[in-house]
Order: structure tokens, then sequence, then C-alpha cells
């Protein structure tokens, strides 16, 4: 009897009508990310987390709903963080508040800041509040209101030095920009840049972006695209999607000529045209994610791994509990707790950067912890769907299995055993990495799983072969 090898394919299938749609697929995971090496896939943890040193000696008074990250003329990085009542900024070593004078501040579960930066300067604007503000970096000050500039309900920054407001002055389907480079002239005139549109459309501005070439600009229900064309102009408007709205105002990662975003329903690209993404994991997300909260999620970029990551809500938690990730250099999806409410890539601290609810700053992909303070830890792990090991009235025995582990011990392995799809589900294990080992038990369907020992483990799983064959004996 040969070994048949235990080889699957990269991403998670989750949500779909039944066991068998998991076949020959992983079907759930934590931490845990897919490499490729010599055309063979391979399994690996995730790095875990840790208090940033930039994290204040105390928590911020609530859940940031909103970060960015930027460098100032100097090369000087700086952040703004935004909870619904505070407005904070990274100042030298430490975290100052920077909360405007007369905030309107929401409630502990409304309200969403959007942010960029105009050069040096940091913009910010929180839907509550409704007005756009600037902060100086290194000035001392708190953030103040952008001189003559409009209403809004969110902001962004274009290539261009455009700074946009969308739903201006209590109009939700207006949107205007200032002066090219000119943050506090807004009213349009022969001698200036400055313009506003309004939008033909049943759905609610709710965010923009830059992206190479103009903006974007996403309702509740489309996507419209802003070609920078110059004068007298300036920009151009069209419809870029329609039945393709935005779930939040942060849920959006734009890089380059690519954006990628989470809708009510559906996950969405747009590379020069909208598409929906194909996500094998889709029915589970939104069939679990919390409605009611859904205003939270928000998404970031992971450079280095080639991942869009869109933060959520899941089943009764009003804080985003869960991450669905895109891969999308190979094209498929994973998923992993992720109890984070805002935060922002790598690119200017050289460390993905994440707001715990309690309003703590956390390094990622760093060390090997998975826990905030207190709270339990998940260590690393991965689970494929339902293996068929025999039908009808014969069954199929496994004997032994041989380990594809880097670092021979550091995983342990368990098969998960049913009689039928709705039958109990019964464990056994765990058996280790360190050396082939005899299993000698039957059933008709198998799952295998795949669980770090200890937190500090690094490893690589690889293709595990098993020897299967049919049950000795009389059934």
């Amino acid at each position: 009897m040969d070994p048949i090898p235990l080889k699957l394919p990269p991403g998670l299938v989750r949500g779909k009508r039944s066991d068998y749609s998991t076949q020959g697929r992983y079907s759930d995971a934590a931490h845990i990310r897919w490499i490729t090496e010599g055309g063979v896939v391979a399994l690996k943890p995730m790095k875990g987390w840790a208090l940033s040193s930039y994290s204040p000696g105390t928590p911020f008074a609530a859940a940031p709903r909103g970060a960015h990250a930027w460098v100032d003329n100097d090369e000087v990085p700086y952040f703004m963080a935004g909870t619904h009542g505070a407005l904070y900024a990274r100042a030298g070593s430490g975290v100052d508040t920077i909360t405007p004078t007369s905030f309107t501040a929401g409630s502990a579960h409304v309200g969403t800041w959007t942010m960029d930066n105009m050069g040096e300067i940091g913009i910010a604007c929180f839907d509550t509040d409704g007005r756009v503000l600037e902060y100086q970096p290194g000035g001392g000050g708190d953030a103040t209101v952008v001189t003559n500039s409009p209403t809004a309900k969110a902001v962004f920054v274009t290539d261009e030095k455009f700074l946009f407001a969308l739903a201006v002055n209590g109009d939700p389907r207006a949107y205007a920009w200032c002066s090219q480079d000119a943050r506090t002239v807004w009213t349009a005139t022969a001698l200036n840049s400055a313009g506003d549109l309004p939008i033909n459309e049943v759905g609610l501005l709710m965010c923009g972006a830059k992206i190479k070439g103009g903006a974007l600009l996403w309702t509740t229900t489309g996507l419209y695209y802003n070609e920078f064309i110059g004068r007298p102009d300036i920009y151009g408007s069209e419809r870029a999607g329609n039945s393709c709205g935005i779930i939040s105002r942060n849920a959006k990662c734009v890089f380059g000529s690519s954006a990628y975003w989470m809708g009510k329903d559906k996950f969405f690209s747009f590379k020069g045209y909208t598409r929906a993404l194909e996500c094998d994991i889709g029915d589970d997300v939104f069939g679990n994610i919390n409605k009611a909260y859904a205003h939270k999620v928000w998404a970031h970029h992971r450079p280095a791994h080639n991942e869009i990551w869109f933060a959520y809500p899941r089943g009764s938690a009003t804080e985003c509990t869960h991450a669905a990730i895109y891969n999308y250099d190979k094209d498929y999806w994973n998923h992993t707790p992720f109890f984070r409410a805002a935060g922002f890539d790598d690119e200017v601290f050289g460390v993905t950067m994440a707001f715990s609810a309690a309003g703590r700053i956390y390094d990622h992909e760093t060390g090997w912890v998975y826990a905030d303070a207190g709270d339990a830890e998940i260590l690393p792990y991965a689970r494929s769907g339902p293996l068929e090991i025999g039908t009808g009235a014969r069954r199929m025995q496994i004997d032994e299995f041989w380990p594809d582990e880097e670092n021979q011990g550091a995983v342990d392995t368990y098969f998960h055993l049913r009689e039928a799809p709705n039958a109990t589900e019964y464990t056994i294990g765990p058996f280790s990495s360190a050396d082939r080992a005899g299993v000698c038990s039957t059933g008709r369907q198998v799952s295998v799983e795949y669980r770090s020992k200890a937190a500090t483990e690094d490893f690589r799983v690889g293709t595990w072969r098993a020897f299967l064959g049919p049950r000795r004996g009389r059934y």
C-alpha cells in the first residue's frame, strides 16, 4: 500500500451549503498563511504582535474609529487616530490629544474618522462633527478647522494635491475640492482650480481615495472615477460601477492603480474597471457579520504578503473580531481572529500598527505572541474539510502517516472522523510531527488539523502522507 499525499491547495473554503463543498480544501484556520516553495504549497504561521512603543501609558479613552500615518518634511513619522470623542497624534516619543475646540462627539458606537495628509499637514474629518480639520505635525497645538472649507462626511487628498470633501454642506450627493495645493481656497473662480460636482445616484456618498490618474468615490450603491484632466474642468467624473457600494467609510484599500473594498454582500476590485471578486469564504463572512455594526469595518494592506485585510465584527460582537484576507497575488482567501478597531500598513513606521478596542496600539507581524494582555491565546492552526475515506458498506482505515514539517515536533496533528456528514464527530490525536506515527483508526470521513504546539514555534507544514486502505475484517 502506497502513501497518499495530503496535498491541498492554498486558501480557505467556508460557509458553503454542505461539508462536501470543502472537500479537498482547508476549511478553517487562525494565524496561518500559505507559501509556495519550489512549486510545493506549505503552511506557515503568521507572526504575532506586541504592544507598540508608541502606545500611550494609559489606553485611549475609547476605541479608535480611524487612523492614518505619514511623514513630515523632515522625514519624521507621524500618525493620527480618532475615537468617537477625541483626536490623537504621535508627537515625539508619545501620543498627544489634539481634539479641536467645540468638537461634536459621537457615541461609543457611532461615528467614523476619515484621514489623509496634504504634504506634511494631517487632514481629518469625523462624520458626526462634520468639520474638515488640519494638524501641523510638531507644532504642539490642537487640530484646527481648514479655513473656508465646507462641512463634510469624509475627506481625502489626491496625488495632484487636491483636498476633496464629500457630502458637503449637508448635501449627501455633492462633493467639492480645494484649489490645487491651496487647502483654504474652495470657491471656484477663473483664477483657481477649486471645483465641485454633484452625483446623480440612488445612493449616498461614503468615502474616496486617490488612485493613479485621479480619484475614486464610493457611494452606498456604486463607484465613480474622477480623472484628472486639468483646466478648465480639473476633474471629469464617470460612473465606474453599479451595485457595488461600500459597506463602511474605511472598508477600502487603494494602492497604485488598484482598489479593493468590502460591499454589503460581496467583495470588489477596481483596476480600470469594477468586478466582484470570487470569494470562497463570502457566504461565511456575510452570513455572520454583525450588520448593525458594519460601519466599523476597515481595511488595510500588508504588501510583504500581498494581502488585503478586511476587519469586521462577527456574530454578536460590537467591535471587529475577525479579518477576511485576500491574497491578490495568488487569488485565494484566508480568515483569522483579529481584534482591532483601526490601523495602517507598514509603509511609514516599518511595521503594521493596529489599535485594539481597549485603546492600545500594537505592532503586528512581529514575535510569536497571539494574545493581548489578559486575553486567551489562540495558537496557529489549520483544518481541512472532510476527506472521503470510505463509501457504502466498506470503510477505510488510516494505518500510519508520515509528517513533512521543517522544525520536527513543532506541530501536532489531529484527525476528526465521522461515519456520515451529520454524525457525531470524534477526534484522535495529537500525533507529533517529529516522526512517522501509527494511527490505526477507521471512518468514512476525516478532517485533518495541524496545530502549533506553542506560540513561539515557527514551522512549515508541507505535503504529509497517510497510509489508507480498506478496513481489515468485516464491518
